[in-house]
């Protein structure tokens, strides 16, 4: 037996249930946030990360942004430690992309 999954309505269904999570969340005094760090110059990065900010922010998940650029003797690998390592401190960020 086969079937068809309408994907546009399974996203709904996940969205309204990670929203209302997210206000049970805000109820309890938690607001979720999601600390992107953008590594890259490279446009298909930057839409992937405005995208992953947009559907956070549809479902009431804060974001927050940060341009990563390496300067000087600093390697791409010290600098996502850091910037990893610094929002991993952070006791208001749930979660982190870098990309």
């Amino acid at each position: 037996m086969t079937g068809t999954i309408d994907g546009k309505e399974v996203a709904e269904s996940v969205r309204e249930g990670v929203s209302e999570a997210v206000d049970d969340l805000g109820d309890a005094g938690v607001r979720p946030t999601l600390a992107t760090v953008l590594m890259s110059t490279d446009p298909a990065s930057e839409t992937y990360v405005s995208m992953k900010q947009s559907d956070c922010e549809e479902v009431g998940i804060a974001t927050e942004g940060k341009d990563a650029v390496v300067v000087g003797p600093m390697t791409r690998a010290m600098l996502l430690y850091n910037t990893a390592h610094a929002a991993g401190l952070r006791s208001d960020v749930e979660a982190s992309l870098s990309y």
